[in-house]
C-alpha cells in the first residue's frame, strides 16, 4: 500500500538543516510539529530519518521547522526517494 511522505526542514541556529520525514497524514504526540511545541527550551528533539541518521538537538537551538517535499506513492523503497532528493539538491546547487 502506498503512501504519501511529508519531508520536513529543521532549521538550526549554526545555518544547518535537517530532515524529519512523516506520513503526510500524521497527527499525533510523536510528529515533528508536536513534539516542538511540548518541549521546553532545554529539552531534547530527536530528529532524523532512516538515511541521514538521528541528530539529538536542544529546541533553544532549532531556528524553525518548515515543509518541504511531499513524496507521493510512497512504494516503500527509500533509496530511491533518497537518490530522487539529493539528486534534486545537487542541481538546485549548481553540481
Amino acid at each position: 500500500m502506498s503512501q504519501s511522505i511529508q519531508v520536513y526542514d529543521v532549521h538550526l541556529v549554526d545555518g544547518s538543516v535537517l530532515h524529519e520525514f512523516e506520513p503526510f497524514d500524521y497527527v499525533g504526540a510523536r510528529s515533528i510539529e508536536s513534539r516542538y511545541k511540548k518541549a521546553n527550551d532545554n529539552e531534547i528533539i530527536t530528529i532524523g530519518n532512516a538515511w541521514d541518521g538521528t541528530a539529538f538537538v536542544a529546541k533553544r537551538n532549532i531556528l524553525f521547522i518548515c515543509t518541504g517535499d511531499v513524496i507521493a506513492g510512497w512504494d516503500g523503497e527509500p533509496s530511491l526517494v533518497y537518490q530522487r532528493r539529493k539528486k534534486n539538491e545537487q542541481s538546485k546547487d549548481g553540481n
